[in-house]
């Protein structure tokens, strides 16, 4: 007589169909051997393992589908900030391309008009930094001394000393702004 303790659990449901008759049938005999036992463990247990490894994938999967869906998100985000940053600089380089046009017509004020537009612009927008119109401050310091407009030219230096300290051309705009006499 087989005894369930002996068997584990695959071996209590051997043991149980082996009473009922049902290994019998199916031309098996009542006597189960050890090896056999073990075998019938032994591919129990994989099966248990198998079903905890799948498990785990699906866990991972679903959190690699969690990743991936916040990375969408924030790619979109970008996208979005990459388009108003886009928009931002292309009205200041519309404006700029006007003054350039200007500069090569000769017509120095309606230049340096365009240049400050395109300025003001930069410095106004959340996404623009220095970089994105240090060109047109050096173009309307140039402007204002081809127009010999000392005033034009002192104040436009002393204000951007003021608001751009750590600028890399601040030091060509205080010699500059030192040689102005008035």
């Amino acid at each position: 007589m087989v005894r369930k303790k002996d068997l584990g659990i695959f071996g209590a449901f051997v043991g149980a169909a082996v009473k009922l008759g049902v290994a019998a049938s199916k031309g098996v005999s009542r006597s189960v051997t050890q090896s056999e036992r073990q075998r019938k463990a032994n591919q129990f247990r994989q099966q248990v393992d198998f079903e905890k490894k799948l498990s785990s994938y699906k866990r991972v999967l679903d959190e690699m589908d969690a990743f991936a869906e916040k990375q969408d998100d924030e790619l979109t985000l970008l996208k979005a900030e990459n388009k108003a940053w886009e928009k931002d600089f292309n009205k200041v380089m519309s404006y700029r391309k006007k003054a350039m046009d200007f500069e090569k017509e000769g017509k120095l004020m309606p230049a340096i008009k365009n240049h400050l537009k395109s300025i003001e612009l930069a410095e106004n927008s959340e996404r623009l930094g220095y970089n994105n119109f240090a060109y047109g401050i050096t173009r309307v310091v140039i402007l204002y001394g081809k127009i010999k407009d000392k005033e034009s030219l002192r104040e436009f230096l002393t204000e951007c000393i003021r608001k751009y300290p750590k600028a890399p051309e601040i030091s060509d705009w205080e010699k500059r702004l030192s040689k102005i006499k008035l």
